[in-house]
């Protein structure tokens, strides 16, 4: 059974050696698969990422979350590496160190705003867009001034 400890640095989470039952239950060998050389990289991550690595070895210097202070510089790291189960938070930044080139397994999982801010906003766009095509048809239909507005105009030529 795999140990879990969260590294304390802008909430990566490490899972050490988790089991065959564990990775199967999350569906691993179905989520695709990335890897790179050693070297050093800066990567942002937009969305939470959880990984699986096979191979390698990571020095991980994140970069505060703008707001969340300063990083404490070459000893604020996380390392992880082969059978190490990896969740990293959305808007993170950091450095990647990479020491031994990597093969992981990995799995985005995107921030959703929840339905009810999204239905109103989707909806008053729909809106609009159907009254628009709804006046270009009638101005097709009927010419401008539009039927109902004839009562109207009529009355302010009269009271004019």
């Amino acid at each position: 059974m795999g140990t879990s400890s969260n590294s304390n640095i802008y909430s990566i989470m490490i899972e050490r050696n988790p089991s065959d039952a564990r990775l199967s239950e999350l569906g691993i060998k179905s989520w695709p698969k990335w890897g790179c050389p050693a070297g050093r990289m800066k990567l942002k991550y937009e969305a939470r990422e959880t990984c699986y690595f096979v191979r390698g070895k990571v020095k991980a210097y994140p970069n505060p979350p703008k707001g969340q202070g300063k990083g404490k510089g070459a000893d604020d790291f996380v390392e992880f590496g082969a059978g190490d189960l990896v969740i990293i938070p959305s808007g993170l930044c950091c450095i990647w160190d990479v020491s031994l080139p990597v093969d992981k397994f990995y799995n985005y999982v995107a921030q959703i705003r929840p339905i009810y801010t999204v239905v109103p906003s989707v909806l008053a766009g729909l809106a609009t867009a159907a009254a628009a095509v709804v006046l270009v048809v009638l101005r097709k239909e009927f010419g401008a001034p539009f039927p109902w507005t004839r009562h109207w105009e009529s009355q302010r030529d009269r009271d004019g």
